[in-house]
């Protein structure tokens, strides 16, 4: 019996598991992918930022002065 419950609990574990490890990559409302997302450093315009940030926000939810 608890041979059983080992088995079906690795079961349970492994399908979840291969459900995460599958799962697809977001595409946010902006369009962007988490791989193609701007980069703050080099692609600033597009992370509504004047300059060099380490800080991407397309959406401006933050203010300049808070980023």
């Amino acid at each position: 019996m608890q041979c059983t419950a080992m088995v079906v609990l690795y079961l349970v574990t492994g399908c979840v598991l291969f459900y995460l490890g599958s799962a697809e990559d977001v595409v946010y409302d902006e369009g962007y992918s988490r791989l193609s997302y701007p980069n703050p450093k080099y692609g600033y315009s597009a992370c509504g930022r004047t300059e060099q940030s380490y800080i991407c926000d397309p959406n401006t939810i933050i203010s300049e002065s808070e980023g």
